[in-house]
């Protein structure tokens, strides 16, 4: 099902390249994407992904304004099980995310390791604790 998402302002780094922008640290943002993935792996290719997974989490992180977000987490119960949760400011910070050089050696480089992959698009609960914690950030 789609939805909308409310408006919200969420302090942000100036360079950050989105529309909009209220004064030189507050922009309004109306197209938050959140996303969850889920992975199994196995277990013959952990230790490589993992290495990818923190290198394009990390590269993706610190090199794109718009992402703001990339955070792999590894379950304590299986090892083979791992989840991101992204957040771009918009659409098209995803967009050119998908065509950074970090995110495709990142796809290419673990594509035969995915046992399985799910992309599920998530939509917050508490939108003024979001805000709070996006800025605490700066």
């Amino acid at each position: 099902a789609s939805f909308e998402d409310p408006l919200i302002y969420v302090r942000v780094p100036k360079n950050m390249p989105v529309k909009g922008r209220r004064n030189d640290s507050q922009i309004f943002l109306c197209q938050k994407i959140r996303r969850h993935i889920f992975y199994q792996l196995p277990i013959c290719h952990l230790t490589e992904y993992l290495a990818y997974g923190r290198e394009v989490a990390s590269e993706s992180v610190r090199k794109e304004p718009g992402v703001l977000c990339i955070f792999p987490m590894q379950s304590k119960e299986d090892s083979t099980q791992v989840r991101i949760l992204e957040i771009y400011a918009s659409t098209e910070a995803y967009q050119r995310h998908l065509s950074t050089a970090h995110f495709l050696r990142y796809k290419q480089g673990t594509l035969h390791m995915v046992r399985s992959l799910k992309l599920l698009d998530m939509r917050p609960l508490d939108l003024e604790s979001m805000q709070l914690l996006f800025n605490k950030l700066h």
